[in-house]
């Protein structure tokens, strides 16, 4: 009876393991790309991390369905790759995988034929999978580009497909060449246009960038409030670029700031210069935060500390003001652990910890009357 029931469970094994997607093992993405040219077949690629939660659920819940054995078994030969180890990490920067999880479709060659970006139930992730296979395919869109194919709608489409599949990288190539010779004043008119123009990061040094900048008004009565929000959000990361790390600290490059609001002053955007410095220097303030933690030393750790602890937030009115301020408190409350776990005897250490634990608890017990958060 004992033997039965092991033999049951193990036919069980062998069924789930039939329905489902049947993956490759210990092969290199060489040989697998053998494979499918042996069995005339395209390869589906899954490229996961450990530590990617997405990942986990397609491998657990919707790759083991026969749904998905009868499509994928069908159609490709299927491998999966950790991209942070093996040969991962190769995979990753050939196909500038930037995002977890990416599935990649490739021929024999290895050319990248489709690649999709994301989790899903199954039924809806062979749609976004099938979309790749039938009419263009992103390697035919590429050939063409490369060809030098520029007609404005063909360019729209690429990028579109790009956007889709979170290649940012080629993505701001088309962008570039979709936006060539546009002005500012047909940017703004465009939503599309306008769209793509916020979405690929412009050089904020550019005359186009300074043209769209000095329509401030008429992209605020096109597109509303959160247009102009973007375009502040750009400035933020120019200057950003205003700072460096220097021996484990984030520090302003001498005058980049002042040549940066410089710069806003002469684009329309002088009014808001100060509250973006503001909120560049509060990021800085965390960063340099997280840096020192991360060296672990006492007096530039706990200075850290105390240079982001005003930036902190001092209360939370709503649950959409819990939300925003979520990570931050998260990641003060783990440098404060930290630093505890490093100098437990340091009665400064000690005192700040105390001090500070207890202020944020008391807070964030205020905040659960506006929110459902844990």
């Amino acid at each position: 009876m004992f033997m039965a029931a092991v033999a049951m469970m193990l036919a069980a094994t062998v069924c789930a393991q039939t329905e489902g997607v049947n993956f490759v093992e210990g092969k290199t993405l060489y040989e697998v790309l053998q494979m499918s040219k042996q069995q005339g077949k395209l390869a589906f690629v899954d490229c996961y991390t450990t530590w990617c939660g997405p990942c986990k659920m397609m491998a657990s819940r919707e790759f083991p369905k026969k749904e998905a054995g009868d499509y994928f078994n069908a159609k490709f030969v299927n491998a999966k790759f950790d991209m942070e180890a093996g040969e991962g990490p190769e995979i990753a920067k050939k196909y500038q995988i930037q995002a977890y999880p990416t599935f990649l479709i490739l021929n024999a060659e290895g050319e990248l034929v489709h690649r999709v970006v994301g989790a899903g139930e199954i039924g809806e992730f062979i749609k976004r999978v099938e979309a790749g296979l039938t009419g263009k395919s992103l390697s035919d869109y590429q050939k063409d580009f490369e060809a030098g194919e520029r007609d404005e709608a063909f360019l729209r489409e690429y990028l579109n497909l790009l956007e889709s599949q979170s290649d940012k990288k080629q993505g701001k190539v088309v962008a570039d060449a979709l936006l060539q010779n546009k002005s500012a004043e047909a940017i703004v008119a465009d939503s599309a246009l306008f769209k793509t123009f916020i979405r690929h990061e412009p050089d904020v040094k550019s005359e186009l960038f300074k043209g769209v900048c000095q329509q401030r008004d008429a992209v605020k009565k096109n597109y509303g409030e959160q247009a102009e929000n973007s375009l502040m959000a750009l400035w933020r990361s120019a200057m950003q670029d205003c700072f460096d790390e220097k021996d484990g600290t984030v520090v302003e490059q001498p005058g980049k700031v002042n040549e940066m609001k410089a710069l806003m002053q002469a684009c329309n955007f002088g009014d808001k210069a100060e509250e973006v410095e503001k909120y560049v220097r509060e990021d800085m303030a965390y960063a340099n935060m997280v840096l020192a933690s991360r060296k672990g030393e006492k007096a530039p750790w706990l200075q850290a500390m105390k240079d982001f602890e005003p930036i902190l937030a001092k209360e939370y009115p709503t649950e959409e003001s819990v939300r925003e301020h979520y990570m931050e408190d998260m990641t003060y409350a783990t440098c404060l652990k930290r630093l505890m776990e490093k100098f437990p005897n340091d009665k400064e250490v000690k005192k700040f910890v105390k001090k500070q634990a207890g202020n944020r608890i008391k807070l964030l017990e205020k905040a659960r009357a506006v929110t459902k958060e844990e």
